[in-house]
């Protein structure tokens, strides 16, 4: 099968991103193209083995992930070809945002899960004990001045206060991670996350934490607000972000009190 460019760039694309429903991929690649023209080109990769159809969501929906032939065009990038059934939802909400923060740099420095587990294992790190703390991405980004390492949590579905404690003291233990930062469905959700982060690193006051609502992030990063310790911020102001096509004008560092 002779691959189009548009072809490339979902393959390059779905491997960064590991799994991609129809509708992000038709807005991320092919923008303006009818449904049935999109869905025919994807059936004809399927049937070439580049990608895979991946079933199980909600409504119907459909996914997809890379398939063997796609290997070899990708020697130097992550190629996943397992799909946890019980994540799709999360893995496809991760998708959303990334693809929301892609346009403003986000994906430049963004490490996956999937690459860090890579990681772990062929650099022999893999140790017994207690399951290992490994987030659904990492970026560095600067912060009010400072250049921080960020991890980044998608947090769908609650966990038991004694796992968010032992989550939150693993943390507290990697110097390298200046800040955390969780994405969530609920703000008082968020605030309690919040104050179990402060028991839990109540000695430790190196590293920061932070959330935001995911569906404000995903709607509009620019204005999504992100909570820290007594203040929050427009996630415009806390990263120093602006929309790509705007002039290089200063941006407003506005700070409010709650």
């Amino acid at each position: 099968m002779l691959l189009t460019p548009r072809d490339r760039d979902l393959i390059e694309l779905l491997s960064k991103m590991n799994l991609m429903t129809t509708r992000q991929i038709s807005k991320s690649i092919f923008p303006s193209v009818a449904h049935t023209t999109v869905m025919r080109r994807l059936r004809l990769l399927e049937d070439a083995k580049f990608i895979r159809r991946i079933e199980g969501l909600r409504d119907g929906l459909l996914a997809w992930q890379l398939a063997s032939s796609s290997a070899p065009l990708l020697p130097h990038l992550v190629v996943r070809f397992a799909v946890n059934k019980n994540t799709l939802a999360h893995d496809v909400q991760l998708t959303e945002l990334r693809l929301s923060l892609r346009p403003f740099g986000f994906e430049k420095t963004w490490i996956s899960d999937l690459e860090m587990k890579r990681n772990t294992f062929e650099h022999g790190r893999v140790t017994s004990g207690p399951k290992r703390n490994v987030p659904d991405g990492l970026f560095t980004r600067e912060v009010r001045c400072e250049r921080l390492l960020i991890a980044v949590e998608l947090e769908l579905s609650p966990k038991s206060r004694a796992r968010y404690l032992e989550l939150f003291s693993s943390y507290n233990h990697k110097r390298t991670i200046q800040m955390v930062w969780y994405l969530v469905c609920d703000e008082a959700f968020g605030h309690a996350l919040l104050e179990l982060w402060q028991q839990a690193g109540k000695y430790n006051r190196d590293q920061r934490f932070a959330f935001s609502l995911v569906d404000e992030v995903i709607k509009d990063p620019l204005t999504a607000r992100v909570f820290e310790t007594n203040f929050v911020l427009h996630l415009q102001d806390c990263f120093a972000i602006r929309r790509p096509d705007e002039a290089l004008t200063p941006l407003h560092h506005g700070l409010h009190m709650v």
